[in-house]
């Protein structure tokens, strides 16, 4: 499946992490708010899509494939898929006519890993406090 997908690495906070737990993911209609952190004594992290006419969250397990691509790559827990498949699948169909620039972000967690199509660039909000300090 992963044969001629092509991988760059996406700098955002949780990038040199080493395990990283999802912690929410609500799509609201207006926006798609996926908060990822989860580790004693760091920040959470929030990535808000606001224009996603796709996303997907497939459990790790399925992605074998995936990461035995990845293997070395040094490309941590968020990239991006310049020459999408998901993204081809797309063209001719009208999504295309609405979101003409899409990228398929990545964003790999501990037992997930959630796919996005976007046409602009999610907001990154580091938060105050971890959701693990009440913990």
């Amino acid at each position: 499946m992963y044969e001629n997908w092509k991988f760059e690495r996406w700098e955002t906070p949780i990038s040199n992490e080493r395990l990283v737990s999802m912690i929410s993911l609500v799509d609201d209609g207006e926006k798609l708010s996926v908060i990822v952190g989860g580790l004693p004594g760091r920040k959470d992290v929030q990535f808000i899509f606001t224009n996603y006419p796709a996303y997907r969250n497939i459990q790790e397990l399925y992605r074998t494939e995936l990461w035995s691509r990845l293997y070395e790559k040094n490309l941590g827990n968020t990239f991006i898929v310049p020459q999408s498949e998901w993204v081809a699948s797309f063209k001719n169909e009208i999504l295309e006519v609405f979101f003409p620039d899409m990228v398929h972000y990545m964003i790999c967690t501990e037992f997930g890993c959630l796919e996005v199509l976007s046409d602009t660039v999610p907001e990154i909000k580091v938060m105050e406090t971890s959701s693990n300090e009440a913990f």
